[in-house]
């Protein structure tokens, strides 16, 4: 089984929801999924085990993709 690893950084929430939605769609294909909020993951988790890494960011406006507030210190 593979294992996934969902990490997401939101500011309103959006971000997670989606970020929810994959790793549901993961596991239906087999994947053990482990979603996290930026906040609480660190660099040493990321690809550490897992098959997959999956990072989600907010857009703005037109999908402006700008730093989100987690990844900007991260």
């Amino acid at each position: 089984m593979a294992k996934a690893l969902i990490v997401y950084g939101s500011t309103t929430g959006n971000t997670e929801n989606v970020a929810k939605q994959i790793g549901l769609i993961l596991a239906k294909n087999v994947h053990k999924v482990t979603i996290q909020d930026l906040r609480t993951t660190t660099m040493e988790q990321l690809g550490n085990g897992y098959d997959i890494t999956l990072l989600g960011s907010s857009t703005w406006g037109d999908a402006e993709i700008k730093i989100q507030e987690d990844f900007a210190s991260f």
